[in-house]
């Protein structure tokens, strides 16, 4: 049997960690909730909440405790609205740019809330946004039939522009 390097060793030996989901919910005043115990990233604080990810695109339920999350789904709907998942877990070394006691946050998703149903708890279907394109307005016509025709010659006093 061939034998185990020492961190290796230490790797193994370590408590298997459940991560914590950090949910930005994009509301008029954006909720942030966390799966676990009050996370702190920059200005944003994540409240704690019984929040589960499921899937691919994720689904998230979220325990409607106080009925804060289902008025907020009911009062201005789910449709369009900006949804950012993160995954952390808890470490005992401090990582620069990383909240307290957690590793950097990695982006799950980042995408829109969908359909939403509300009960004992809110269930939220999502969908990804389709690529953005740069530049995203094009002048041509029927938009802009003021532009000069394809072939015309622009003359400058050092040069000559033929557009095509």
């Amino acid at each position: 049997m061939r034998p185990v390097d020492s961190a290796t060793a230490e790797a193994v030996s370590r408590d298997a960690t459940r991560p914590v989901f950090l949910v930005m919910l994009g509301f008029n005043t954006p909720a942030y909730l966390s799966s676990g115990a009050i996370v702190t990233s920059g200005s944003s604080v994540f409240a704690p909440a019984s929040i589960t990810v499921k899937g691919s695109p994720p689904a998230i339920e979220i325990f409607n405790d106080g009925l804060g999350v289902g008025a907020s789904v009911l009062n201005e709907g789910t449709v369009g609205r900006a949804l950012v998942i993160y995954e952390v877990y808890g470490t005992d070394t401090v990582t620069p740019g990383a909240p307290a006691g957690y590793t950097p946050l990695v982006e799950l998703f980042s995408g829109e809330m969908s359909s939403a149903i509300v009960g004992e708890t809110v269930k939220i279907k999502t969908k990804t946004t389709a690529p953005l394109r740069c530049p995203r307005k094009i002048i041509a016509p029927p938009a802009c039939n003021y532009l000069p025709a394809k072939g015309t010659r622009i003359e400058m006093p050092a040069e000559v522009y033929i557009l095509q």
